[in-house]
């Protein structure tokens, strides 16, 4: 299995799987799973399965449920969405049925696997009903590995995307699983039977599950995972007979409640996180001073998770956000005065640090002016010593941070903070690993940004030095720095080639290269410099190579955004005496360009067409 190609691999899986309730004179690896008397079979079987899953979501991204009345042709996708049924069938019964414990740990695993590559908004509801019914009985289990495969499984189902309401429901309120007695062979159950009681799955009266009114949940409530993972970390009882307070659980079960509680935050924020954020918080509050590094790496990455998922939660402009700015203000108070503290102030931990400057970069402006002094000083202190760590991870996630709060009017309005943020950014450009440069050139474009907004060139010849240097996201600032040079400056000989070499790099970024980004962004900063009147006159001759270059990808590139970038930067001179003997040509490329709009050689070009 481990040598065979993937596309080989799956023309071969309706051979090994069956495709529905078989005979039992069918012979499949599903039989083994459910039939073979040995341990070591069953777990070569698991593996096995777990190999043919792995990688296998664009194949099943095809399965689907088949309609009612369907005629005597099944389609392929309607084949394989009956494949995936009866894996979950199969395994549901297996996992109950299993009484070794490593290979019970190994079906667990097998199961996450399915679940990842499931494409569960194309089936029917109850798949995941069944598998969380099944998979809840073994999260206190007393064996170590079994308690972390099966919350692997629930954090599969999780992070799944698109969510579903079935998956919503499951996590706010799952089903209680039936379990089978000494004397019962699983594998004679019904589906419903193995999966899960009478009243946890709710049908029609046709057999189709009705997932809408299964469970039922009032807006708010609190939810099951959240407590078993906050349970698991030893700072809450939940309602499991088998956990005392104060206890925690192993750490491998730690650590993996810790990453169900990041994808919990990041994809469920709303529903399931934002009512119990003051508990989570205090768990934190202990788990970031655990002895355990990779505990506390995790809980880092917990509140990494909290301080984006808020910050997208405040942004939201439709009148729908769950988070007022005192709550952000109330988060950041607390975490400045603690957590992120400890994080940032790490000596032995750089991924800690470098997931600290991650939360900083969250920050909203409106949030950060309504801290107090001492935590503006404080944040920028931290960030500006993260920026000379010894760790290549760490500058690049401070530098990156630096070039977000640049960008608040209460900082870049303080030219000292500007400068220094301008010598890190700059220092970065230079750094020997490749990450740090990357992020120092989109800050650069930052830093563009804010001296645009105040209009101070003070450092304008210091950055332009550097410019050339980053092909990447730099083009923007250099669209930016264009913009905002003065008649005085470009009268200046000595200044004019800088210009034209300025000039020359957009218009090569913007031809050039497979990085679309690059040639997008290289359009837009074309735009960005023909708003400056100033270039317009001295006896620069960059208009014949820059209108011939937009009107060429106007009306022949292939990538739409490339396109509307080029075509935006078409209209930003102000006068028609600024096209100068360009205007026809201009005028023509944009006709054209209109006319042949409807050639798509991409479909995912579609939207931008």
């Amino acid at each position: 299995m481990k040598a065979c190609d993937k596309k080989v691999l799956f023309g071969y899986w309706p051979s090994l799987l069956p495709d529905g309730p078989h005979p039992p004179h069918t012979r499949t690896l599903i039989t083994c799973l459910l039939k073979d008397p040995s341990p070591k079979g069953r777990m070569a079987v698991s593996s096995v399965l777990i190999n043919m899953l792995l990688g296998s979501r664009l194949y099943l991204s095809q399965a689907e449920d088949s309609e009612r009345n369907m005629t005597a042709f099944t389609p392929w996708s309607v084949t394989v969405g009956n494949m995936v049924r009866e894996l979950h069938r199969s395994l549901c019964l297996a996992v109950i049925a299993e009484n070794s414990l490593s290979v019970l740990t190994q079906l667990l695993r097998c199961l996450a696997a399915l679940v990842q590559n499931t494409p569960y908004h194309r089936l029917a509801p109850g798949l995941v009903t069944r598998v969380v019914s099944i998979v809840r009985r073994f999260i206190t289990h007393k064996d170590a590995k079994v308690q972390v495969s099966s919350l692997t499984v629930l954090g599969s189902v999780v992070a799944f995307e698109p969510s579903t309401p079935e998956i919503l429901r499951v996590i706010l309120k799952p089903s209680q699983p039936r379990l089978c007695t000494e004397d019962e062979d699983p594998t004679s159950l019904s589906t419903s039977e193995a999966c899960g009681s009478a009243s946890s799955i709710c049908e029609d009266a046709d057999g189709g599950v009705m997932y809408e009114d299964c469970f039922p949940f009032k807006s708010g409530e609190s939810s099951w995972l959240m407590k078993v993972c906050l349970d698991n970390m030893g700072v809450q009882r939940t309602e499991l007979p088998t956990r005392n307070m104060g206890v925690s659980a192993p750490i491998p079960a730690q650590v993996e409640s810790l990453q169900l509680l990041t994808v919990l935050t990041m994809n469920y924020f709303v529903p399931v996180v934002v009512g119990q954020l003051k508990a989570v918080l205090a768990m934190l509050d202990e788990t970031l001073v655990n002895t355990d590094s990779t505990v506390r790496l995790h809980a880092g990455r917990v509140l990494e998770a909290l301080s984006s998922s808020m910050r997208l939660q405040y942004k939201k402009q439709d009148g729908t956000s769950a988070v007022s700015v005192d709550e952000m203000l109330q988060f950041w108070t607390h975490v400045l005065s603690g957590p992120l503290v400890r994080m940032l102030q790490n000596p032995d931990h750089a991924a800690l640090r470098a997931v600290g400057c991650d939360c900083l970069a969250n920050l909203e402006e409106e949030t950060f002016q309504l801290l107090s002094r001492d935590k503006h000083i404080l944040i920028i202190t931290i960030l500006f010593g993260c920026s000379k760590d010894e760790e290549n991870y760490v500058r690049s996630s401070a530098i990156r941070a630096l070039a977000i709060c640049v960008l608040f009017q209460v900082l870049r309005e303080d030219i000292h903070f500007v400068m220094d943020t301008a010598e890190f950014i700059l220092q970065g450009l230079g750094d020997k690993s490749l990450g740090v440069r990357i992020k120092a050139s989109w800050s650069l474009g930052n830093l563009s940004d804010a001296l645009a907004l105040n209009n101070q060139s003070d450092t304008l010849a210091q950055l332009v030095v550097f410019l050339y240097r980053v092909r990447s996201n730099a083009v923007r600032a250099v669209g930016n720095l264009l913009r905002m040079l003065e008649e005085s400056t470009l009268c200046d000989p000595s200044f004019k080639g800088a210009v034209q070499d300025a000039v020359d790099v957009l218009v090569k970024n913007s031809t050039s290269g497979s990085n679309m980004k690059v040639r997008w962004n290289a359009c837009y900063a074309i735009g960005n410099m023909m708003t400056n009147n100033a270039l317009y006159a001295h006896g620069f001759k960059w208009q014949s190579g820059v209108f011939n270059v937009l009107g060429d990808l106007v009306v022949n590139f292939r990538n739409f955004k490339v396109r509307i970038n080029a075509a935006l930067a078409l209209s930003m001179p102000a006068t028609r005496h600024q096209y100068g003997s360009h205007f026809v040509h201009v005028w023509t490329a944009l006709l054209d360009g209109l006319e042949n709009s409807s050639t798509m050689e991409d479909f995912s070009e579609y939207r931008h067409q």
